[in-house]
């Protein structure tokens, strides 16, 4: 089944415990600290392969963990880095993450194969003792703990990338085109709706290649989410070219292309800029060929009544009338198409620093907030004399005690560093 929309969930891994132990051999005598770091945990990357069409995997599966960084251990080995965890992504996957209002900002977009995004970041190992030791602390009973990973919600969205889109109302003729001109294989029937998902098709011309995208059968009101077409229609958005494809036996194929062309532009105002050819099909079924004089008069009379200026042609994709004039056309707009492009909001930096900071947050309750600060609070242990006497000498080298004194905080008072708190 082809899905190209999806929410999911990131859980990158947190980083290892450091260690705390002593050097322990026969005959070596105190033999000092030992203890090894963490590792760091694990992050999640996208990264877009050409392999992949939908995203119905994401639809199956909505939340993704990495493993986590393993703890230090002695003889000062470090904990083993938890493994990278990579998402494949169908080329034309916009990356949306969402905000803290619950809207979804575009941040990157995956064109391009092989394309690589960090969507989450795996958390820091903690060092052990042996880190700490020094000339005035020779042997320290304390490490830290790893920082946990970072949670990150995203909604992807695929737009299928291709040079060439093919619209019509559904039975004029797409699928039957996209099967003669491109390698692609996609359902044919003689009743409407048998496309019910986009079909890609390589046109290989000339020693020239172009994409080209079979889109569901849109009907009159599509945009407002009738019929199969709407779930499909950003898939033109991506397109190029609009070939728009128009069953030459219809009762009214005037009103058919005005159908469609108010149904693009109704859904994007990008529809009416892009370069756009008519195609009438099936002139086989009136036994008319591209020379026959009736079918020139019915095509000038077309391009008359509705005063286009857009290219026509006439082919019969199961007579294989017409298509090579077609294709020659096609061809020689490849180097005059240019892709779409899509709003990407650039973060400037993923990991913003906040300067640290005191505040009152109540009677006898302070709190201490920045970016610094709150992690070394993440990965100090509340429970070990050593540790919390080691925060407090780096509360004091950033000049905060100083800025809880001017609050005049008092012995006994609570302070708030992130989720943890101890007594002043």
């Amino acid at each position: 089944m082809f899905k190209d929309y999806a929410k999911i969930e990131l859980k990158a891994g947190d980083g290892g415990d450091g260690a705390i132990s002593f050097h322990h051999e026969k005959y070596i005598d105190r033999g000092g600290p030992d203890g090894g770091d963490g590792g760091r945990g694990g992050n999640i990357y996208f990264i877009a392969d050409k392999k992949i069409n939908s995203l119905q995997y994401y639809v199956q599966q909505k939340k993704f963990y990495a493993p986590d960084g393993k703890n230090g251990a002695k003889c000062n080995r470090a904990g083993a880095k938890g493994d990278d965890l990579y998402l494949s992504l169908p080329i034309g996957t916009i990356l949306y993450e969402i905000d803290s209002d619950g809207k979804p900002v575009a941040i990157k977009d995956f064109s391009k194969s092989k394309s690589k995004y960090l969507a989450a970041r795996g958390g820091k190992g903690g060092f052990g003792n042996a880190h700490f030791t020094s000339s005035t602390r020779q042997t320290p009973r304390f490490r830290e703990f790893g920082t946990p990973g970072e949670r990150k919600k995203y909604f992807l969205e695929l737009k299928t990338i291709a040079d060439i889109g093919l619209v019509g109302l559904p039975n004029a003729g797409k699928s039957t085109f996209l099967s003669v001109v491109t390698d692609a294989r996609p359902k044919i029937a003689d009743y409407p709706f048998t496309t019910i998902s986009p079909n890609l098709g390589i046109l290989s011309h000339k020693k020239t290649r172009l994409t080209i995208a079979d889109i569901p059968g849109l009907i009159k009101g599509a945009h407002t989410g009738k019929g199969l077409g709407h779930d499909f229609l950003r898939h033109i958005e991506r397109t190029r070219l609009i070939l728009h494809l128009i069953d030459i036996n219809s009762i009214d194929p005037i009103g058919d292309y005005y159908d469609i062309r108010e149904e693009l532009e109704k859904f994007s105002q990008k529809m009416s800029k892009k370069m756009s050819v008519i195609c009438f099909t099936k002139i086989d079924q009136l036994g008319w060929t591209p020379e026959s004089v009736d079918l020139k008069e019915y095509l000038a009379d077309f391009k008359r009544q509705t005063k286009t200026k857009d290219r026509i042609f006439a082919i019969s994709s199961v007579s294989h009338l017409g298509l090579e004039k077609l294709k020659n056309f096609l061809i020689s707009q490849k180097s005059k198409l240019s892709p779409e492009k899509i709003n990407i909001t650039r973060k400037k930096n993923n990991t913003k620093t906040i300067d640290s900071y005191v505040i009152k947050l109540s009677n006898g309750v302070y709190g201490i907030r920045g970016t610094k600060i709150e992690e070394f609070s993440l990965k100090t242990d509340f429970t070990s004399f050593e540790a919390m006497r080691r925060l407090r000498d780096i509360i004091h080298k950033m000049g905060l005690d100083r800025q809880l004194k001017k609050l005049s905080i008092q012995t006994g008072d609570i302070v708030q560093i992130g989720s943890k708190q101890f007594e002043w």
